[in-house]
């Protein structure tokens, strides 16, 4: 089974749509980053169906340690039981942290839009609350899942 890959034209215009994320922009407040890795982001492809591509996944590392303070970015939450579209739901989520290195972003292709983009769950004192009105309503994955 083949797993989805990016072409250059996608990889540029996910590059493009993060750059022009609002919340991404406030958030990091002028911190200009690199990206350290980059590649396919897929569906799990699980029972044996081929992964379907959503976008792109991106791990962009900071040009120097950034503190985040109450900033509100968007996180994608797998729905692992849903046979719809976008196996994902999207929520907000308030974030504090300090001396953030690293920001890991996904990028849905589909809908042109940054699904998420959460600081590394390892930054110092990071604390997540999600946003009044957009609370996780799909499962926790099962252990070992």
């Amino acid at each position: 089974m083949a797993v989805p890959t990016l072409n250059d034209a996608q990889l540029k215009r996910a590059k493009k749509l993060i750059a022009s994320n609002t919340a991404l922009k406030q958030a990091l407040d002028g911190t200009g980053y690199s990206v350290e890795k980059s590649g396919p982001w897929t569906t799990s492809g699980r029972g044996g169906s081929p992964g379907r591509l959503l976008g792109a996944a991106f791990v962009l590392r900071l040009d120097q340690p950034t503190q985040l303070r109450d900033v509100k970015l968007p996180v994608a939450h797998y729905d692992r039981r849903a046979k719809r579209p976008q196996p994902y739901q999207l929520t907000v989520n308030r974030i504090s942290a300090d001396k953030v290195t690293q920001i890991d972003v996904l990028v849905d292709l589909g809908r042109g839009a940054v699904a998420s983009a959460q600081p590394d769950p390892d930054s110092e004192g990071l604390e997540t609350s999600a946003v009044k009105g957009r609370e996780r309503n799909v499962q926790l994955p099962e252990k070992g899942r």
